[in-house]
């Protein structure tokens, strides 16, 4: 710890000032949690989100992060699901679900497109769309902007390899080791546990229904 912050606080208090970082437990949670409200009010640009912005070659910093996935048993219960990251902080009252209305049967694509496009007919764009999957998740969330109207950057993050999925088809491997890496993985499965949840209670709902 700088000594000036320890003297500033020692003047304004009027004794002694013993400061510690904490290096682990709630305390270092709770501290985490202020350096991140402080970026987001005083407009402080987060070191995690400039390596995010640098890896994944964005115009500017991925404050808002939306993130989508689909999950499915069988082809009678479909549904998707969208987290919203916020300075790197969950937005919960911006998580979404939905039930897929299609009549396409189990297509996690155009399923994929369906709810991008639920999503951004009625709320705003994030800074950045991330897609749990592959290359055509990708271009078919591309497909669903496009219908719309919009634009803003998407990228995937296809599962087996952990690598990031530009469009086009080009990919970079995640540095799982990084605190953007990190990020990213926390995000994409904060939103497959999302989907997964939503897709299981409508399924349990199916098997308890009483017969008519």
């Amino acid at each position: 710890i700088d000594p000036s912050v320890a003297e500033y606080f020692q003047e304004m208090w009027g004794r002694g000032v013993t400061m510690h970082i904490p290096k682990h437990g709630i305390k270092n949670d709770l501290l985490s949690l202020a350096k991140k409200n402080a970026y987001a009010h005083f407009a402080i640009e987060d070191p995690v989100l400039i390596e995010l912005k640098e890896f994944l070659e964005l115009e500017k910093l991925p404050v808002v992060i939306d993130c989508f996935d689909i999950s499915n048993y069988g082809e009678s219960v479909i549904g998707g699901a969208c987290v919203q990251y916020k300075n790197a902080v969950p937005l919960k009252s911006n998580y979404r679900l939905y039930n897929v209305k299609g009549d396409f049967g189990q297509d996690d694509f155009r399923s994929m497109h369906e709810v991008v496009k639920r999503r951004y007919a009625r709320d705003e764009l994030p800074d950045l769309l991330l897609i749990d999957g592959g290359q055509v998740q990708v271009d078919f969330a591309l497909r669903a902007l496009r219908e719309l109207g919009l634009d803003c950057p998407v990228r995937g993050l296809a599962k087996r390899e952990e690598t990031i999925i530009f469009p086009k088809g080009r990919g970079k491997k995640v540095n799982q080791r990084s605190a953007g890496g990190k990020l990213l993985l926390q995000i994409r499965n904060a939103t497959h546990k999302f989907a997964i949840g939503h897709s299981r209670n409508r399924f349990r709902k199916r098997l308890t229904k009483p017969a008519p």
